[in-house]
């Protein structure tokens, strides 16, 4: 019956000019029940924007639709992201989902060279249609990033477009999928795409964060890159800390979440589990130049 009613929903015709106009007036509280299928706008800065289509698997286009970027999903997370990549030149989307950071930094940085990894069929699929909407030349690699080469059983839930992993744990086992995907290291992609520098990374990869940067190799300290990195435990952290000790990253916590306290960054001396989801890794200088060193 609730399949029925969902079904049932999502056929009423004019939900997007119905909430549109509803928008203007105020955010519902019952906002994340208020979707539609179809594309809508994101505005991002100064004018610019990009489209996305909205499929409400995991909610995250529904927090945009209503809030936008300034109030929606992530939303310091979004907002270090969108100073960084505005002085990036290569920058990597790991877990990239439905794109949204990949998309954000191609309309902030036209010129930038952007990479997206997304292994799982479905959230690939709408990654790249999301692509295509934008006409943004985007380069999507359908592989898991880990620190060895070959094959593994990637990890997903059928009713999520961002949440999936090479480690089975951290998905709904009720739900739970998983199909053979390709897996790379980032020291291969490096080489192999001809990269000369990576400016700008976010891993969101559930898990396997430590795996995806220790597979980076000597590239690692070589560009010493920006990192959003999503840490949910504290042997992640730990994991996470050891790959980039000894070069010279200042680590900050990120709250996304108010009701985990104020929002904001902060700045803390080991990497634990995060308050909210992400820790930020930075060098030295481009903290000053945030203004957070």
């Amino acid at each position: 019956m609730h399949e029925i009613i969902k079904a049932a929903y999502r056929a009423l015709p004019m939900k997007r000019q119905l909430f549109t106009a509803i928008r203007c007036v105020g955010v519902p509280r019952s906002y994340r029940r208020m979707y539609f299928d179809g594309t809508f706008t994101v505005n991002v800065d100064k004018g610019r924007s990009f489209q996305m289509v909205q499929h409400n698997r995991y909610g995250i286009e529904t927090e945009l639709f209503w809030k936008g970027l300034a109030e929606g999903w992530e939303t310091e997370s979004i907002s270090i992201w969108m100073e960084l990549c505005k002085e990036a030149h290569v920058i990597l989307d790991i877990g990239a989902a439905e794109g949204l950071y990949a998309l954000v930094s191609k309309c902030l940085r036209p010129a930038s060279r952007v990479l997206a990894f997304e292994p799982f069929a479905l959230p690939s699929a709408e990654l790249r249609g999301n692509i295509s909407l934008n006409g943004y030349d985007i380069e999507v690699h359908e592989v898991a990033l880990s620190d060895f080469s070959g094959e593994a059983s990637f990890y997903a839930t059928l009713e999520s477009s961002n949440e999936g992993s090479l480690i089975p744990s951290p998905c709904n086992p009720g739900s739970r999928v998983a199909q053979r995907v390709r897996v790379a290291t980032l020291a291969d992609i490096i080489e192999r795409e001809g990269l000369e520098r990576v400016d700008l990374i976010k891993v969101d990869v559930e898990g396997a964060e430590p795996e995806v940067l220790g597979g980076m190799g000597p590239y690692l300290e070589r560009f010493r890159p920006s990192i959003i990195v999503e840490i949910l435990n504290d042997d992640v952290g730990r994991r996470v800390q050891e790959r980039v000790e000894g070069l010279d990253y200042l680590y900050f916590d990120v709250n996304d979440d108010l009701r985990k306290g104020p929002k904001g960054i902060r700045r803390v001396p080991e990497i634990r589990k995060s308050v909210c989801l992400n820790y930020l890794l930075i060098q030295r200088p481009v903290a000053s130049s945030l203004g957070i060193a």
